[in-house]
């Protein structure tokens, strides 16, 4: 079977075309297209989160199954964020 010759999404797009109430995850720190207002908090995808944690997506996804992991949001029956709020609070708590 011949390669594909598809382009594989990049994680860490940070193209115009990104939302801009999304952050989105360069090789070195956290990007937005604008500054965020006060009191309002960055929603990671599962994918950047993942990153971040050093997890694949799918160990996120048991997390939350199980009520473990750190804080998430879902939008939509189908679609989780994460706050960076909570990621980094779930982090210093486990450190």
């Amino acid at each position: 079977m011949l390669p594909s010759k598809r382009k594989q999404p990049d994680l860490f797009d940070n193209t115009p075309h990104a939302p801009l109430h999304e952050a989105v995850v360069s090789t070195k720190l956290l990007t937005t297209a604008e500054p965020i207002p006060a009191g309002f908090d960055v929603l990671l995808t599962p994918k950047q989160c993942a990153v971040l944690v050093g997890v694949r997506p799918s160990t996120l996804q048991t997390w939350r199954a199980l009520g473990a992991g750190p804080r998430f949001v879902k939008l939509s029956r189908r679609t989780v964020r994460y706050p960076m709020a909570g990621l980094m609070d779930w982090l210093n708590a486990a450190a």
